[in-house]
């Protein structure tokens, strides 16, 4: 056993830096109307995109063409050149996975549509056509949102996919599906066979955040953490709520991935000397920021931006993230203080790992003096210190060091090194 825990060691030290850590993923959403922007301060091209710092890069969005029952370029005469540019990061990191997402916010109507005209196989054909010319390592599914009468056609869509995929499998290596789904108890139950996505999807991608926002008439948080313990604010809204109805529903937790997000939700108060959380506040949200320039939105740069104007931070305890004040404008959001518990949670949880909407949320031009994204940085740095082994014969479960997970038994010891096993 000696030597072969020396083998392990040495395997350990060859282990590449931009490999996989820890077994969990990181799946980072790029935008391409970020990369068009003619907003400079917040534009975030390929070229910005760090290709170690994401295990796996989606680009969003893709259409429906229910007609020609295919996904289809947004724009042609742009995208196409972003999916060359996208894809050439691999070329950065061989161990870099790509998908292109398909659908996105009011996508329902398409899927619908498509769902009605029975073309599930023909389809599923030619998306494996478009992904495969356009180097595309799957596809991610965002049908916002299935609902109790499309919820056997949802199942069905990612059925076909799943099987169309597997046949189709290049050198024994199908295409990546994955799904974006809901984080809200209703939509969950009216619209998922828990069991069925979990079984037909590689990753399942809750999305975890905008639990408060424009809508509020209190002040209350993107996403946090845990529930709290005040009748103005819904148990179920929150990350931990969110993500044991999918595993309580039958969804495999190791598929199970934890939304993430630079955005805050910010508010304009009723009254400036009132602004604790739950605090009244004037419906549609706080002003426009300096960079992103949304009502109701700031992202992590911006917020980095007003504390050193002065505004106030303050820590919740009780949901585990922070807010900011100043005068009649409240934000609350997530940081790296925020962002640690929530990957310690994944850990601890034994979840697949994080997803991230959407990169230029993060600081990618080093407004917060922190470095180039500091939040998938603190993400990425955070699975990598963590350590845990995998023993079979306790029935323990998990992953371990920096990529490498053991199954141990009396005789022999596997080892997956960045998705390789190897047997000593």
């Amino acid at each position: 056993m000696a030597t072969i825990y020396l083998l392990a060691a040495l395997m350990l030290m060859a282990v590449p830096e931009n490999c996989t850590v820890a077994g969990f993923i990181t799946a980072c959403y790029f935008t391409s109307w970020s990369a068009q922007t003619t907003n400079t301060q917040v534009r975030l091209t390929v070229e910005d995109t760090d290709p170690d710092l994401c295990t796996h890069l989606i680009y969003a969005f893709a259409k429906l063409d229910v007609q020609a029952k295919t996904i289809a370029a947004i724009d042609p005469a742009k995208d196409y050149s972003l999916y060359e540019k996208f894809n050439n990061l691999k070329s950065k990191n061989s161990n870099l996975k790509t998908l292109l997402s398909v659908g996105g916010e009011g996508s329902a109507n398409g899927f619908s549509q498509l769902s009605a005209s029975s073309s599930f196989q023909q389809f599923a054909q030619n998306t494996i056509t478009f992904l495969r010319k356009h180097g595309f390592d799957g596809l991610d599914v965002d049908w916002e949102y299935p609902t109790a009468e499309t919820k056997q056609k949802f199942t069905d869509f990612l059925k076909i996919l799943r099987q169309e995929f597997t046949k189709e499998a290049t050198n024994g290596e199908p295409l990546l599906l994955t799904t974006a789904v809901a984080a809200g108890e209703d939509k969950i139950k009216a619209g998922y066979d828990i069991k069925a996505v979990s079984a037909n999807v590689d990753f399942i991608f809750v999305m975890t955040y905008d639990f408060s926002g424009s809508w509020s008439t209190v002040t209350g948080f993107n996403s946090p953490l845990y529930a709290r313990n005040d009748t103005r604010f819904s148990k179920i809204y929150n990350v931990q709520y969110a993500l044991n109805v999918w595993i309580n529903g039958g969804a495999d937790r190791s598929k199970v991935i934890m939304g993430m997000t630079g955005a805050g939700a910010s508010f304009t108060l009723r009254n400036i000397s009132d602004h604790d959380v739950g605090s009244p506040v004037i419906r549609g949200g706080g002003h426009i920021g300096p960079l992103y320039k949304q009502a109701g939105r700031l992202i992590y740069p911006e917020i980095c931006l007003s504390l050193k104007t002065g505004w106030t931070r303050v820590w919740d305890e009780e949901q585990l993230v922070p807010y900011a004040y100043s005068g009649d404008q409240w934000v609350g959001y997530d940081d790296r203080q925020s962002f640690d518990f929530k990957v310690q949670y994944v850990i601890d949880e034994h979840l697949g790992g994080v997803m991230f909407w959407e990169l230029s949320y993060d600081d990618a031009k080093n407004y917060c003096k922190k470095g180039p994204f500091p939040l998938l940085n603190l993400v990425k740095q955070t699975f990598a210190n963590h350590h845990k082994e995998t023993n079979h014969t306790s029935g323990r479960a998990g992953p371990t060091n920096d990529g490498v997970t053991f199954t141990g038994t009396t005789s022999i010891l596997v080892l997956t090194v960045c998705g390789i096993r190897v047997y000593t």
